[in-house]
């Protein structure tokens, strides 16, 4: 057992510091190597929830699962025409 105790950093979310930029976040899942889902959310520079969506993908890898879901958020955005910039 050891006697020093390794500090866990606190994970959260940033806005993009820039006004006028929206920030997409996705990720894919599969669970058990069966079922697959991928969803994303985009937030604009103060936080706030601009567009958010998931759905089931059916049976194929996490790869393939988080890049659904990158592709997923980069068509409604574009479907949404916003004209903000995004990352």
């Amino acid at each position: 057992m050891s006697l020093f105790r390794t500090a866990i950093p606190v994970i959260k979310w940033k806005p993009p510091p820039p006004p006028n930029v929206n920030k997409l976040n996705f990720d894919g899942s599969v669970r058990n190597n069966s079922q697959a889902a991928a969803g994303f959310v985009v937030r604009n520079s103060l936080g706030n929830h601009i567009l958010a969506a998931s759905k089931k993908l059916g049976f194929t890898n996490v790869l393939v699962a988080e890049a659904l879901a990158l592709r997923e958020g980069l068509i409604h955005l574009r479907q949404s025409h916003d004209s903000a910039s995004f990352y």
